[in-house]
């Protein structure tokens, strides 16, 4: 049998539904369908049937969007297992119709019958007083395959669509956003996952067209989705592994998934010894000259050349700074075997009365960056601290380690009675918020008493559902984050006992934008700005518990003020979200964001009382 696919040769809705359910009468291939507008069994004509409401012509120099049906397809094929249950898989096309030429950059997706009815019955959930005269066509017991019935709820289909991005609230509801990209977005990270980035690239392509001519190149889905494709276009893929149809027989066998080997299936069968990742009694040490991460697809063979063994101490470097007394300690010191750790050199400076603050970059920055100086002058500036400046960047790639090294350090401080580790706080930014992580989870007697995570990074821990795997609550007996550009760099989870939400805790943050802003490099510093500025601020940043950013600007949040920062309180748990100004002085002390937009405020309180009731 050949896949059933209907076309539609007019703009009107089909006459009667022929009852029968079995797709045999497509066997010769395609079917034109004539859509004559009609009514329902129930003799019902209003909500989504009325097709002579909804084409709409622009004026001149507007733009009217269009959803459009143009064909369906009956699937599986004869090709597929015979066993799978029938569907029929919708093409809906969008297009941006003005009063001159016709869109020529048309986005398609395609859509089962499941899938609108789960954005209708989401909007319905939520907005019942919006959706409450919308009728949405129900699943018939019998003809579900006919052509007549397909077509008249093709027809459907782009009414229900029309009337969804006619009202603001449900265009921009998660659920409609989810019916948009949801299955685009589920297949392109599998393929990224995989390092397939030029299988994904033309998914967040489509994907990115589609969301930008219904919501404009300046909402945050289109940005979000930007984000993703720039990352998908300047991240070079692993080359292509070895496939099953090299030999008769491919076996393969994993030992190091993830870092210096793939994880994906290649052959015909695939073994993973002790997960495939970290095999027992292997310890990490770089070979300098080795490319560990080649990603470029045209390096056929990696030439080691003259590499050498090198232990981290070469390539991790600890400083220690009090008031005007700068001063290098010692570099890292892991062996080969794991076992030799050389002792830290800490000189008569160093004051045990004193709270010992740790500081470790990012990873595109080093103990030089000027925010760092800032943030350590900051520190003097306001008081006398024991600073310690971990510089890691020539093995960035190596989080765990550099993480076990600063636990190490700090172990050993605690051990000769130099500090308490009530006294000990690690602020970790982007990818040195995980190695401060690392850390904290190898110190649990006694557990350290903070880890502040500026905006965790996102990129390569996504997939990590493993808390031992990246920064956890359980890092320390207080874990905060501030969150700026989550979803792109920044991690968005709650992934700490006090979460902030700056500005949404997404890009752009106020005040950035431009080229930067593709890849939220702007929005990713901010984090560090904010808790620079807090550590001398007298106004101080301050965050109020909310379900959502949304319920914030409402004015819909519950409790009392509560300090983000230097100055945050142990005893605080929860997401919180605050507003900030676009440009230092950031901080805004005890307003409330939505004060200055009282736009958000009345539209807002509206969508949550419609979705209460």
């Amino acid at each position: 049998m050949r896949p059933a696919i209907v076309r539609r040769s007019s703009d009107s809705t089909a006459e009667g539904i022929d009852d029968t359910d079995s797709p045999d009468s497509f066997e010769q291939g395609s079917l034109t369908i004539n859509r004559n507008q009609s009514e329902d069994a129930e003799g019902r004509t209003e909500g989504v049937w009325r097709r002579e409401n909804r084409k709409q012509i622009p004026t001149e120099g507007s733009v009217v969007l269009r959803f459009e049906i143009p064909s369906a397809r009956i699937l599986p094929t004869e090709k597929e297992a015979s066993n799978s249950k029938k569907y029929v898989n919708y093409e809906l096309c969008v297009t941006q119709v003005g009063p001159g030429a016709p869109d020529p950059h048309p986005a398609t997706i395609e859509r089962r019958y499941t899938n609108f009815l789960m954005l209708y019955n989401g909007l319905r959930k939520d907005h019942p007083n919006l959706m409450q005269s919308v009728y949405f066509p129900k699943k018939a017991i019998m003809g579900n395959f006919s052509p007549d019935l397909i077509a008249q709820r093709g027809a459907a289909f782009e009414v229900f669509l029309d009337y969804v991005v006619s009202s603001w609230e449900l265009k921009e509801s998660q659920h409609f956003l989810n019916f948009l990209q949801g299955r685009e977005l589920e297949r392109a990270c599998r393929l990224l996952d995989e390092r397939r980035n030029e299988q994904a690239v033309p998914i967040l392509q489509n994907s990115f067209r589609l969301l930008n001519k219904i919501f404009l190149d300046h909402s945050k889905p289109v940005l979000l989705l930007l984000c993703r494709l720039v990352a998908a276009c300047t991240t070079s893929p692993l080359p292509h592994p070895m496939a099953a149809t090299d030999a008769q027989f491919v076996d393969v066998i994993h030992t190091s998934s993830g870092t210096a080997g793939i994880s994906m299936r290649c052959g015909h069968v695939d073994f993973y010894p002790n997960g495939g990742a970290r095999q027992p009694n292997c310890n990490f040490f770089p070979i300098e000259g080795l490319p560990e991460n080649s990603t470029d697809p045209a390096i056929d063979t990696i030439d080691v050349g003259n590499a050498t063994v090198k232990d981290i101490r070469d390539l991790v470097r600890l400083f220690f700074y009090r008031k005007n007394h700068p001063q290098f300690i010692n570099s890292a010191s892991f062996a080969p075997n794991g076992r030799e750790v050389a002792q830290i050199k800490v000189t008569d400076q160093f004051d045990s009365n004193l709270d010992t603050k740790f500081i470790i970059h990012g990873w595109l920055n080093n103990k030089n960056s000027l925010q760092f100086q800032q943030l350590k002058e900051a520190y003097h500036a306001s008081a006398d601290y024991n600073i310690f400046n971990i510089n890691y960047m020539r093995v960035a790639n190596l989080t765990r380690v550099v993480g076990m090294y600063v636990a190490e350090k700090i172990q050993e401080l605690i051990d000769d009675g130099q500090a308490n580790a009530s006294r000990i706080h690690v602020i970790g930014h982007s990818l040195g918020a995980h190695i401060a992580g690392f850390a904290g989870a190898q110190i649990k007697s006694p557990q350290l008493y903070r880890i502040t995570g500026l905006d965790p990074a996102l990129p390569n821990f996504q997939r990590f559902r493993d808390p031992d795997l990246r920064l956890d609550p359980s890092d320390a007996a207080f874990v905060d984050i501030i969150h700026t550009s989550g979803g792109t760099l920044g991690n968005y989870a709650p992934i700490g006992v006090a979460d902030f939400y700056v500005n949404g805790g997404t890009p752009p943050q106020p005040g950035c934008g431009g080229i930067s802003e593709l890849a939220s490099i702007c929005s990713h510093g901010r984090a560090v700005e904010y808790f620079l500025e807090s550590v001398h601020s007298r106004l101080g940043f301050w965050g109020l518990a909310c379900p959502s950013w949304f319920a914030y600007k409402a004015g819909d949040c519950r409790g009392d003020f509560v300090e983000m920062g230097e100055r945050a309180s142990p005893h605080k748990s929860g997401s919180f979200y605050l507003g900030t100004n676009y440009q230092s002085p950031f901080a805004m002390g005890k307003k409330i964001f939505f004060e200055q937009e009282p736009f958000w405020r009345s539209t807002l309180n509206s969508i949550i009382h419609q979705s209460s009731t």
